[in-house]
């Protein structure tokens, strides 16, 4: 195992998380813009009619990005399987596996929970104006305020929620290593939050200090910055980070 292939094996496995959660909010966007074009086409119908025309497309569209989720977690599983075989000679249990399949369909209950709130707030619209010789243009202003936050919704639960499964997964498994030192690791851009990322990427803590650590880590929403174990010699080239930025 050396650092250096440790970091850029885990900023690939990071990387692709960020890839399945702009996915995710990509094919939710046009799930939402579907549904509005929908209510739309279908707004001289019933209000009855329309809800059920309306709400079958988008379960449709939903099955669709549901599929997709499911098989890039899959994909996540076997490079988080390989990442921790590969650089510390650790292998996920079956019992381990089991948890990431239920964390991985809990995150897709999560996408549906969003799309219902979508879905009902889609009918109260639909139930309050079809039928009402409400013009399309007051109507699509109405549908275009509807819950905006969707798509961006959809694709921080998956983000978030994959990458705190992978962080918890590693760090499960760093402590049954013998290591005395981590390191906090990751991109250092104009996106990088100030508390901690800013303050504690690129440098180290003792084993310690793991939990409080990864803790403050799996807080965070949308993080790219991960955890790695350093040998003695690699912990010399870093320097400590503040532990009490944890509590700020």
């Amino acid at each position: 195992m050396t650092l250096e292939k440790s970091r850029k094996d885990s900023n690939k496995i990071i990387k692709g998380i960020d890839k399945i959660g702009e996915k995710t909010l990509k094919s939710s966007q046009r799930l939402y813009n579907s549904a509005i074009d929908d209510i739309i086409a279908k707004h001289n119908k019933k209000p009855f009619t329309a809800n059920a025309l309306v709400s079958k497309n988008i379960d449709n569209d939903l099955k669709k990005i549901l599929n997709s989720t499911e098989k890039s977690y899959g994909n996540f599983i076997n490079a988080t399987e390989k990442f921790l075989a590969d650089n510390f000679s650790v292998n996920l249990t079956k019992a381990e596996l089991n948890t990431l399949v239920q964390k991985g369909s809990d995150l897709v209950d999560e996408l549906l929970t969003n799309t219902t709130i979508l879905k009902e707030d889609v009918k109260a619209i639909l139930f309050a104006n079809l039928g009402k010789g409400v013009p399309k243009t007051e109507l699509v202003r109405l549908l275009k305020d509807l819950y905006p936050a969707y798509a961006r919704n959809a694709g921080t639960i998956i983000n978030t929620g994959i990458g705190r499964t992978y962080i918890d997964t590693n760090v499960s498994k760093f402590k049954q290593l013998d290591f005395s030192w981590f390191g906090y690791f990751g991109p250092k851009d104009g996106v990088t939050r100030d508390i901690p990322c800013l303050s504690w990427v690129n440098k180290k803590f003792p084993a310690s200090q793991l939990d409080t650590v990864s803790a403050t880590r799996m807080s965070l929403w949308n993080c790219r910055h991960n955890i790695l174990p350093l040998t003695p010699e690699e912990a010399e080239n870093f320097k400590l980070l503040d532990i009490s930025i944890a509590n700020q």
